[in-house]
This record gives C-alpha cells, sequence and structure tokens, in this order.
C-alpha cells in the first residue's frame, strides 16, 4: 500500500493509474498554463511513482553532480544581472538545474531512447548533455529581449544548431 497525500491507503495500481494520469494529462496542463514549477513537481513525483529504479538512478546522478552545476548556476546569474544593468536593462534573471524527470527525458533523447535501466547506464556520456541547467532573463519587452539575446551570445557563443528563437516562436 502507498499512502497519499490525504493519508488513505491506495494500492499499487492505483497509485499507478493517479501517476500516469498525473503526468499525461496534469503536468502538461500545468505547462500550458504557465505553471512550470507545478509542472515539474507533477512530472518528478509521477516518475518516482511509474519508474521508481530510473527515478532512484536519475536523483542519484543529480545529487552527484548538484553542487556544481548550482555552483554555476549562481555564477552565471550574478554576471547576467550585472550585464542587464551595463545596458540599463530592467531584468528579473534565474537560473535552475533540470528536475529529474526532464533529466531523464534529456538522456533519453541523446542514447536513442534505450529504456531498460542497465543499458541506458552503459550508454550514457554525461559530457554530451548540453542542457541540464536553464536561464531565464525577463524584460519588459520584445526589443529588450532581442537586445538580451544578442548580448547573451556576445558573452556566450551559441552552439551551432542549438539555438531556438522562443521570442518570435514562442512556446504553447
Amino acid at each position: 500500500y502507498l499512502i497519499c497525500a490525504h493519508t488513505y491507503p491506495i494500492d499499487r495500481q492505483e497509485a499507478l493509474t493517479m501517476a500516469l494520469e498525473t503526468r499525461e494529462i496534469y503536468a502538461p496542463l500545468a505547462g500550458r498554463l504557465g505553471m512550470s514549477r507545478v509542472e515539474s513537481d507533477l512530472e518528478d513525483r509521477a516518475f518516482e511513482v511509474l519508474e521508481p529504479e530510473k527515478y532512484t538512478w536519475i536523483q542519484n546522478q543529480i545529487e552527484a553532480e548538484s553542487k556544481q552545476w548550482r555552483s554555476y548556476v549562481d555564477r552565471v546569474c550574478g554576471i547576467l544581472r550585472q550585464e542587464m544593468e551595463k545596458l540599463g536593462l530592467k531584468a528579473e534573471v534565474s537560473g535552475r538545474v533540470k528536475h529529474a524527470y526532464s533529466f531523464y527525458k534529456k538522456l533519453l533523447r541523446n542514447t536513442d531512447d534505450i529504456e531498460r535501466l542497465e543499458d541506458l547506464k552503459s550508454a550514457v556520456d554525461f559530457s554530451q548533455i548540453h542542457d541540464l541547467v536553464a536561464f531565464r532573463i525577463l524584460v519588459e519587452s520584445k526589443r529588450d529581449c532581442y537586445a538580451v539575446l544578442g548580448h547573451v551570445h556576445s558573452l556566450w557563443k551559441p552552439k551551432e544548431g542549438r539555438i531556438k528563437d522562443f521570442i518570435a516562436n514562442p512556446k504553447p
């Protein structure tokens, strides 16, 4: 039995059904509503129930590297804040390390969708996973957005073929 948030026991099949529904319906809905933190949390909780061994392995990988990644995120956010001030732009800068399910999906894409955990472990090359951290710079106008994008590219050259223009082509 599992104990859910409402403190009543549910059987394994009911937990699996709820987790699958959460991953396929509620998490994407939260994402569409702009609630990315809720979406991430729902995906991770469903991942933990649906694929516990993979979840544990991914969590261990994240924990092993998270201090280094978080330090990097903090450092880059500081640089970006200073650069936005230099440009005279009012900007809100934030960064994050990707969450467990997002990290897992990224690994799958980089290993030709190998799903068996043992095969995945042997196929993963963490040095080839490039966007495990994410940065967000919120500004007041589309014009400012392009100014920031150009400036960021002058600081760090974008990887060939990896840049997506979500300003002109926003996510749904």
